[in-house]
């Protein structure tokens, strides 16, 4: 798994190492929520935080599965 902003991977993940595998840790969450096609579940970060700005665009790439790539924008 990466997480890019603007083009440039800012993470890479082994997913081999997290403690929940995304299967498992899904099976625990719908335990205490209703999912819904198109919800996005957040499994954390590891390292500093990159800051995003308004137009920027972040994506997210799971091997296998695709890209979820999203555009920042900020509320007014």
């Amino acid at each position: 798994m990466s997480i890019s902003l603007n083009g440039k991977v800012l993470y890479q993940y082994n997913m081999s190492g997290a403690i929940f595998s995304v299967r498992q840790f899904i099976s625990r969450m719908s335990q205490y929520l209703t999912l819904y096609p198109g919800d996005v579940l957040w499994m954390g970060t590891d390292g500093a935080q990159e800051n995003m700005k308004d137009g920027d665009v972040c994506d997210i790439t799971i091997d296998g599965i695709g890209v979820l790539s999203n555009p920042v924008q900020w509320q007014k």
